[in-house]
């Protein structure tokens, strides 16, 4: 239970860094669209792949310890608010599991919002990358095809970091 909810803090921390890793790739393409510099996309196009291809290396780990992590908290959940509503024990042992079932929770809940943040950065990039495609008119058509590969890239493949 103790290695669960380290593994745990760790992949909080592992969805922090890759979530401020795209946070600055995004401001660095606002930057881009702001000031109007296509020439400098085609060296944010591979800071970004090099980005989603960590969090792809990431994942090849983590989507399988998450299963995991929910199935055996889920299972704890269930036997400990089992044994609180139907088993008579005394109230203090009561009070200490529901506690311990709180704790669970918030860890699970920890977890599923850390993944999803990094999702919400990843449909971010998207975003700006179409804002990227209207603005730039008069811009070449293989940067064009570049970004929009990249775009299809980053909804197939990425889109299913959250689902594992």
């Amino acid at each position: 239970m103790c290695n669960f909810t380290s593994n745990c803090g760790y992949f909080y921390l592992l969805c922090v860094y890759h979530k401020n890793k795209i946070i600055n790739a995004n401001n660095e393409l606002i930057q881009i669209i702001n000031k109007k510099s296509y020439l400098t996309i085609d060296k944010y196009l591979k800071k970004l792949n090099i980005i989603y291809s960590e969090i792809l290396e990431n994942n090849k780990f983590w989507n399988k310890f998450i299963v995991i992590f929910y199935f055996i908290y889920i299972l704890i959940i269930c036997l400990t608010l089992y044994q609180i509503f139907f088993v008579d024990i005394s109230i203090i042992i009561n009070i200490l599991f529901c506690y311990n079932v709180i704790f669970l929770i918030i860890t699970m809940f920890i977890v599923m919002i850390s993944a999803s943040s990094i999702y919400s950065e990843i449909k971010l990039t998207y975003k700006l990358l179409n804002k990227f495609i209207i603005n730039c008119g008069h811009i070449r058509l293989k940067l064009k095809l570049k970004v929009i590969f990249l775009k299809f890239y980053i909804i197939i493949k990425y889109s299913i970091i959250i689902i594992f």
